[in-house]
């Protein structure tokens, strides 16, 4: 995975990859979803397995293991 790199997710809308810090220990990246649309969103984190992880979700919705902005790789 490179920055720049435009990824699908569970929700069908697309996100592209726009950092990948150097000393994330499990190979984690940055990328913002909807990238140059209304609901453009802020720069998520997600894991070397696509899993999304929200820094600011208040009562959100239980996922059951499966997140609409998990990345499909």
């Amino acid at each position: 995975m490179n920055v720049g790199d435009k990824v699908k997710t569970r929700g069908g809308w697309e996100a592209v990859v726009i950092w990948i810090p150097y000393n994330v220990m499990n190979g984690g990246f940055f990328v913002v979803h909807k990238p140059g649309e209304e609901h453009e969103s802020v720069p998520v984190y997600h894991d070397c397995f696509g899993k999304a992880y929200p820094y600011f979700a208040v009562n959100e919705p239980p996922s059951y293991g499966l997140h609409p902005s998990d990345i499909i790789l």
